[in-house]
């Protein structure tokens, strides 16, 4: 793997309603903090983020101001070649250690230069970040 680290990461529901994603983007905007990955997804008549930003509490200090309750976690960080089988060696590695995952996401930009990201939480991140380290 070309970069694997333990990463803070902000946990938060927001309503599911028409908007919110430009309210939550434009408040990270609004205080010049850039996003290096962010989820989001509906359940229950609302919604749940995960982000990570390249400053945390900046980021968090923003949505807490914006009336958002904001909980901090740490997660995994990967950053991989995008090429076809680098997701199954991660996810065998993972198996290998008996790690079993919360959750996970990724991006990629679609070409081949640049590396894909994925962002997981599991049993045990430490020990993720060691298997995938080496």
């Amino acid at each position: 793997m070309e970069k694997v680290s333990l990463v803070k990461e902000l946990h938060f529901n927001t309503p599911d309603q028409p908007g919110i994603l430009e309210k939550v983007t434009s408040v990270i905007a609004s205080k010049n903090i850039n996003l290096t990955a962010i989820a989001a997804y509906t359940f229950q008549g609302g919604a749940r983020f995960m982000l990570v930003a390249a400053n945390t509490t900046a980021a968090r200090m923003a949505l807490e101001e914006a009336g958002f309750k904001v909980e901090e976690k740490v997660a995994v960080s990967v950053g991989a070649e995008n090429k076809t089988g680098t997701a199954q060696q991660i996810a065998l590695k993972l198996k290998q250690a008996n790690l079993n995952l919360s959750y996970i996401y990724g991006t990629t930009c679609g070409c081949s230069t640049c590396n894909s990201v994925l962002i997981f939480s599991s049993n045990d991140n430490k020990k993720a970040v060691e298997v995938l380290g080496k």
